[in-house]
């Protein structure tokens, strides 16, 4: 650690890099750089990586000389040995805490989480080494910090197996400590950090009744420590932090009206708080997720005034968090998704033009950090959502070739983030997307080899809505699937098998029409009723969209084009 920290920048890691191999090589007692390599230290280390070959050799040698050795030299050289270990476990602990808790941090900023990779692999398998039974306090305690910061690092590179297994490590080894010391605010600060992250992974998982389960007894620890201490900033910010996951948890699983009151309180509770700490990046952050939040329930709820103004007021915090830490990475990408966000509302109200300035503002954060670093996939992620966004503002515009191009750009990214990561749905539900839409574009190219995509994207949606934790919004894509689907049967004059399309996305969202105002379930609901010729069905859900203010980038089917549809933008086909 002190050659890391060194002045010296010839003495000094040339790159974080070869820290990182540095400290992978002590963990796995092969000789550092970190200091002159003696040859008592080479042998040292060259016995610890064999030491059961050694330890073999080694009882050869006791037996042969067994009679020359007193029993008080071996308890010498027990203790002394015990002394050596108890030292070398004391260095690797603060070797590893200033890797995960100080150099995480930097990494992430430059976007080189990758150079963790073999400390992270190397550390768990120390962690597995330890009985925590046998681990005094402090060292124990070192332990749960490295564990939840193991478990962030694999958050960010959505690597969600490893992630899982180090927050229970951290959480078994916090729930030890804080039994012990019942009134020790760190290590209840780490426990609920512990809790946090398993309820978070399962979240991204869309394990949704254990992450509930997770988040609860997280807010029991953080109550727990505002109580302890009730003036401390950093608690108070901490409860509102769990909170706002509760409200998350409500607001994408079917409880609306209730997560909308939880993020204005949690909005109030964080406006007081960034009284007393202007410049609280973590309090920012909160805020202005939870101002998202509010955006994605407006929108959804059909007020597209209040969507637009929300995600104006997140940029407008992201913005300012990144003047605070202009070099930190992960704040340039926080803000791309926020400008994603003002485009989506942008396009269903009409306002082309400022879409296409926003997806170019995300565009131009997002595309560097991707070439940055390709490993992470929140980046890669956000970025294919932009492609798709730029390819149906492209369609619209009848420009396939562009429309094409991003298309294809946001399928090969999604379809190697479900390969690394094949249990996310939302990388699911992406791919399903970016194949349905390669589909339409190819069908409208006149291509003859458009069904197989269609096919999949039904397929993938087909499997999307059979999850126990299935949203609407996955119901809404696998029906647009089918619509598409259905179109490229009929163009091959299969009447029956784009009928059975086309009901099937009826059936899905027929259910649904009556207690929502979402476009993303209005809309295909819409056009699967005038395909069917079910056309008063169709007028009335289009009516309703109308009046919300909602303009759909492609036309209406013609069986539902009257002129008493206000649509600014209608062209029949």
């Amino acid at each position: 650690m002190m050659k890391a920290m060194e002045k010296d920048r010839n003495r000094r890691y040339e790159t974080p890099a070869a820290f990182a191999a540095d400290l992978a090589r002590y963990l796995n007692h092969e000789p550092v750089t970190a200091r002159p390599p003696s040859v008592s230290y080479r042998a040292g280390k060259f016995i610890r990586r064999h030491r059961f070959g050694f330890a073999s050799a080694a009882t050869i040698a006791v037996v042969l000389v067994a009679a020359t050795i007193v029993s008080r030299s071996q308890a010498v050289r027990a203790r002394h040995a015990e002394h050596i270990a108890n030292r070398e476990r004391g260095n690797a602990d603060t070797l590893l805490a200033f890797m995960l808790d100080d150099l995480r941090p930097q990494l992430a900023k430059l976007g080189q989480l990758s150079v963790l990779d073999t400390v992270a692999t190397q550390a768990m398998a120390y962690f597995a080494s330890q009985d925590p039974r046998d681990v005094e306090d402090r060292t124990l305690a070192k332990h749960v910090k490295a564990l939840n910061q193991l478990g962030g690092l694999r958050m960010d590179q959505t690597r969600y197996d490893e992630a899982q297994r180090a927050y229970m490590e951290a959480h078994a080894r916090a729930a030890l400590l804080a039994a012990r010391n019942p009134k020790d605010t760190a290590i209840l600060a780490s426990r609920g950090e512990a809790e946090w992250g398993n309820g978070f992974v399962r979240y991204r998982r869309s394990e949704i009744a254990a992450a509930r389960e997770w988040f609860v007894r997280e807010g029991a620890t953080r109550a727990a420590l505002v109580a302890l201490e009730p003036d401390n900033v950093q608690w108070q910010r901490q409860l509102a932090a769990q909170h706002h996951s509760l409200s998350a948890l409500d607001k994408d699983h079917g409880k609306p009206e209730q997560a909308r009151a939880s993020f204005r309180a949690e909005l109030e509770a964080l406006r007081k708080l960034l009284v007393a700490v202007p410049n609280d990046v973590e309090v920012r952050r909160t805020f202005a997720d939870a101002t998202s939040f509010l955006g994605s329930l407006a929108e959804a709820a059909g007020d597209f005034a209040e969507a637009a103004q929300r995600f104006a007021a997140q940029s407008e915090q992201l913005e300012s968090i990144c003047g605070l830490v202009p070099d930190d990475l992960h704040w340039r990408f926080k803000l791309a998704d926020s400008f994603s966000f003002q485009a989506g509302v942008s396009a269903i109200t009409g306002d082309k033009a400022a879409a296409s300035r926003f997806l170019a503002q995300a565009r131009a954060l997002l595309a560097p950090l991707v070439e940055h670093d390709g490993t992470q996939r929140r980046w890669r992620n956000a970025l294919a959502v932009v492609d798709l966004k730029d390819a149906l503002l492209a369609k619209a515009a009848g420009e396939m070739s562009r429309a094409a191009q991003f298309a294809a750009a946001a399928r090969q990214a999604v379809e190697e983030l479900v390969e690394k990561e094949p249990l996310d749905p939302r990388f699911q539900y992406r791919l399903a997307m970016a194949l349905r839409l390669g589909a339409e574009l190819q069908h409208l190219a006149g291509q003859h080899d458009a069904g197989p995509a269609a096919a999949r994207a039904v397929e993938i949606g087909e499997q999307l809505i059979r999850r126990k934790d299935a949203t609407d919004a996955h119901r809404a894509e696998r029906a647009e699937a089918g619509i598409v689907a259905g179109r490229i049967a009929a163009a091959r004059s299969d009447a029956d098998a784009a009928r059975r399309e086309w009901q099937r996305a009826h059936e899905l969202l027929a259910p649904l029409v009556p207690a929502t105002k979402d476009w993303r379930v209005l809309d295909p609901a819409a056009r699967a009723a005038a395909l069917l010729g079910r056309a008063d069905e169709a007028q009335g859900i289009i009516s309703q969209l109308s009046a919300s203010g909602y303009v759909p980038l492609e036309p209406w089917p013609e069986a539902v084009a009257p002129n008493s549809v206000s649509n600014p933008n209608h062209q029949p086909k």
